[in-house]
């Protein structure tokens, strides 16, 4: 019993920690530094022809996919760090409840923003930014999704409006990482408690 206790505890450290890696590496991609050091050039900006800051550029298609690439980890449930099951580990876990209704406000204030209407639809209304990141995700750069691919597909017939979803997809992007930078925040203050931990046998009524 204190064998699989213990492994459960180290499983579900590491996996915050595996997160925290993954993040750091997509810290190196071109889109988060230009998302976070505001150089970010949208396809908008550029049909507009908006003044150009030094270093301001819009993201390749091959930085692009690699930052999905490296995005669907914190996506598909079929991935440990997945915000899904990173959820599971904070509930099985001997932490502070401060803590872990921080990580849950996180992953409610990511899912609430996901929900919510974006800028650009077709005809039923706007779509969701949920719906659009999927879209590109799973009908373009991703394992693709027949429905999805057909969405895109429809997406892609307007030389006109499609760079507006060019445009909408990559501030999507730009915007999870800010999530994932919370999560990180949250996952290095549970694993300096659990650190602090004599043992995690003394917690079995935890799990």
């Amino acid at each position: 019993m204190q064998n699989k206790l213990r492994n459960t505890f180290d499983a579900h450290v590491r996996t915050m920690k595996d997160f925290n890696v993954r993040v750091e590496r997509l810290d190196n991609f071109g889109i988060s530094q230009l998302a976070k050091s505001g150089r970010l050039r949208t396809v908008v900006g550029l049909i507009l022809g908006e003044r150009r800051r030094r270093g301001m550029r819009h993201p390749t298609q091959e930085e692009i996919d690699a930052f999905v690439d490296n995005i669907r980890f914190f996506i598909q449930d079929n991935e440990p760090i997945s915000f899904r099951n990173l959820a599971k580990g904070y509930c099985a876990l001997p932490l502070p409840d401060e803590i872990k209704k921080e990580f849950n406000r996180c992953r409610a204030n990511l899912n609430h923003w996901l929900d919510s209407k974006s800028s650009l639809g077709m005809k039923d209304g706007p779509f969701t930014h949920r719906k659009v990141f999927e879209t590109f995700i799973y009908g373009d750069v991703a394992h693709q999704n027949f429905a999805k691919c057909r969405l895109f597909g429809k997406m892609r017939q307007s030389s006109i409006s499609f760079p507006l979803w060019e445009t909408l997809f990559v501030e999507i992007l730009g915007k999870f990482t800010r999530f994932l930078d919370q999560a990180v925040s949250v996952n290095k203050k549970a694993i300096a408690h659990l650190n602090g931990q004599k043992s995690p046998c003394t917690h079995e009524t935890t799990f």
